[in-house]
């Protein structure tokens, strides 16, 4: 989970309503990985490769409500299978609903909650076990936008994310986050927003039974601004000052500057250019450090060849600096990672209700020691047929 800084001004943007809206579409992925489990060979020297088969119910469904309040709920829901490792056989589960409701025509509130199951990222774990994380988000956000001037912003959210392996249940992780801000909209030039964060991470279970405190508190404050220009241009840049304060005595706090940004680019109709920016404490339950300090770029790029089929790009580097290790799962401090991936796919339209696909996918780690380090290359085939 990313605590993304200044994370709430999402909620000034204008609301659309589209229209009702309902597809149900079975979908069968085939995943060749010649590192299935993201790990370095000292760790996982056989079986390393794999082919994955995950037939899915893949779905969308839009309402408009009462004329003025839309509903959305997009997502799947399916099964992981694996040729070779069969101990990461498991449920895949990623749906996320919001409302969109008008309040007396001039606030809006959204309600929304998201719910991700799948196997937990086994490169992050000490030692190699099959276990699935559930993950669970609930958020609200609300913006009273004016179309100039002044304007209030607050949002919230609870997450849960839990282990089913008895092994990792040490690991299951709370987090709250909260926010306030102030806007200032000039319609010729953008939305300025002053913004305060607060988030807290906790494992309980370190407490009750290993008797270490593990929770954390973070404080942002800092300043976003945003802009469209025309069709063609969207940016968003945010920069705040945060601080991590650990429950534990003994444990070191840190202090200092975050950011987050994004640009979308569109130079002509079919092409898209999108790159993204964040640096910020955040929370990686299943490793043992208290929180880790994550900057992440992304650089994605689409084109659209006619009505039926779309080419992707794109690329990602994400640094972690892990901070107060608690070295009870693995023999060996992290320090540091960074994760460089790479991607290209092609999407095409059969006809009206077949849709295929072909990714493939390269990631590299390079860590502080070889032990954590890995690298792994994926093809990924699929086909869907909307009913």
């Amino acid at each position: 989970m990313l605590a993304t800084a200044i994370s709430a001004p999402a909620i000034g943007q204008e609301v659309d309503q589209p229209p009702d809206l309902l597809v149900i579409r079975p979908t069968v992925r085939a995943t060749y990985d010649d590192n299935i489990m993201k790990l370095s060979k000292i760790r996982a020297p056989n079986d390393r490769d794999d082919l994955r088969f995950t037939p899915t119910i893949d779905f969308t469904v839009r309402r408009l409500i009462a004329g003025q309040h839309q509903l959305t709920l997009t997502g799947m829901a399916g099964y992981d299978l694996h040729r070779t490792n069969k101990f990461l056989n498991r449920e895949r589960i990623e749906a996320t609903a919001q409302v969109n409701v008008a309040v007396a025509g001039a606030c809006t509130v959204r309600p929304g909650a998201s719910v991700n199951w799948a196997q937990a990222n086994l490169s992050d774990q000490g030692f190699v076990a099959g276990n699935t994380l559930r993950q669970t988000d609930l958020e609200v956000t609300v913006a009273c936008r004016r179309a100039a001037g002044l304007y209030p912003t607050a949002s919230g959210r609870i997450s849960r994310a839990i282990n089913t392996a008895q092994s990792r249940e040490l690991f299951n992780l709370h987090n709250e986050f909260a926010s306030a801000g102030v806007g200032y909209r000039v319609p010729s030039i953008g939305d300025l927003i002053a913004m305060v964060e607060y988030e807290r991470f906790d494992r309980p279970k370190f407490r009750s039974r290993l008797g270490i405190d593990d929770r954390s508190s973070t404080w942002r404050y800092g300043l976003l601004f945003t802009r469209n220009v025309a069709p063609r241009v969207s940016f968003r840049a945010a920069v705040n000052y945060f601080r991590v304060d650990p429950r534990a005595a003994g444990l070191d706090d840190f202090s200092g500057v975050g950011f987050e940004g994004g640009i979308n680019f569109r130079p002509s109709p079919p092409l898209s250019i999108n790159l993204r920016g964040a640096r910020a404490a955040t929370s990686q339950g299943n490793t043992g450090s208290t929180y880790v300090i994550q900057t992440r770029w992304q650089l994605t790029a689409a084109y659209q060849l006619g009505a039926e089929t779309e080419f992707q790009l794109g690329a990602q580097l994400n640094r972690r600096n892990f901070r107060d290790e608690l070295l009870v799962d693995t023999p060996f401090p992290r320090d540091f990672d960074r994760t460089s991936t790479f991607n290209a796919g092609v999407t095409r339209a059969l006809n009206e209700k077949i849709r295929a696909g072909l990714s493939a996918r390269y990631e590299r780690r390079n860590a502080n020691i070889a032990y954590y380090e890995y690298d792994s290359a994926s093809v990924t085939a699929q086909i869907g047929v909307r009913l």
